[in-house]
């Protein structure tokens, strides 16, 4: 395999624009550096074979990789860039403070905080890149709703994800939900 740009990369990168429109650039530049063959394989399989498949939409994908990032607490930089990815993608301030005290929960304090360090390091280079032309794909007074959508799905899952339904409090005996 050589440094040219395949079908692959090209989508790994376009992919990689609609998080963040500078991103692309600055990895290219960072591992081709290092490796022509990094970007094909390690970018192609994360955001050309994975982030792209049509089975979760790419808002919920990044609010699945943020919970994740945070629960390993040893990825900062890919935590705040995907916090930052999250909030272009239309995901809300509030979905992430919810994202920190789910982790909290199963996770762990710790990994909350560290969670919340990236948190404002995104918020505060977010807000400083809307400037810059970075523009979310949700409009503003969406609160309340974690994707664009609503968390409206099509297709076969429909049927479990009907309007906010998904989101009714569990069955409880004696104040204890059921699993």
């Amino acid at each position: 395999m050589s440094g040219s740009h395949t079908d692959r990369r090209e989508r790994a990168f376009a992919l990689l624009a609609r998080l963040d429109p500078q991103a692309p650039t600055r990895v290219a530049a960072s591992l081709d550096a290092l490796s022509p063959e990094l970007a094909e394989l390690v970018l192609g399989f994360a955001f050309a074979d994975v982030l792209a498949r049509p089975g979760i939409d790419l808002c919920t994908r990044e609010m699945l990789t943020v919970a994740t990032l945070m629960g390993m607490g040893t990825a900062p930089g890919q935590l705040e860039f995907h916090i930052r990815a999250a909030l272009n993608v239309g995901v809300s301030r509030e979905t992430i403070i919810e994202i920190l005290l789910q982790v909290a929960v199963y996770a762990g304090v710790p990994a909350c905080m560290n969670g919340i360090s990236a948190a404002r390091s995104a918020f505060a280079a977010h807000d400083k890149g809307r400037g810059a032309g970075i523009k979310e794909e949700t409009p503003p007074g969406r609160k309340g709703q974690a994707c664009p959508d609503g968390g409206s799905k099509k297709g076969a899952e429909a049927p479990f994800f009907h309007g906010a339904g998904w989101l009714k409090p569990l069955p409880a005996e004696d104040g204890v939900p059921s699993a």
